[in-house]
């Protein structure tokens, strides 16, 4: 069986807010999607935190954050398998 045609798992990363990218996380992505080992990115934009209070701004700002790492992955490695994740996040405010 190869790892390529099945791979037995797949890594789920998670970006870090706003628009960073960790080295070891990226480097652990890169070397899994090297054997072809599915490699996938989640971005959780805080609004009004991590991210522009608005929903449009936290969804610029958390595709920004996945579609980098993911460009990443097929620049070193064209048609390795990726997968994208996105949950935006609101901070509720305790103001009364």
């Amino acid at each position: 069986m190869s790892l390529r045609k099945r791979p037995p798992l797949s890594l789920f990363f998670a970006t870090f807010a706003p628009l960073g990218q960790d080295e070891g996380v990226r480097e652990v992505a890169l070397t899994f999607a090297k054997v072809g080992i599915p490699v996938g990115f989640e971005a959780s934009p805080s609004m009004d935190s991590t991210a522009p209070a608005s929903i449009a701004g936290a969804m610029v700002v958390g595709n920004a954050e996945i579609l980098s790492a993911l460009c990443l992955i097929q620049l070193a490695y064209p048609g390795a398998p990726v997968f994208y994740a996105f949950m935006p996040e609101m901070i509720k405010s305790t103001d009364r």
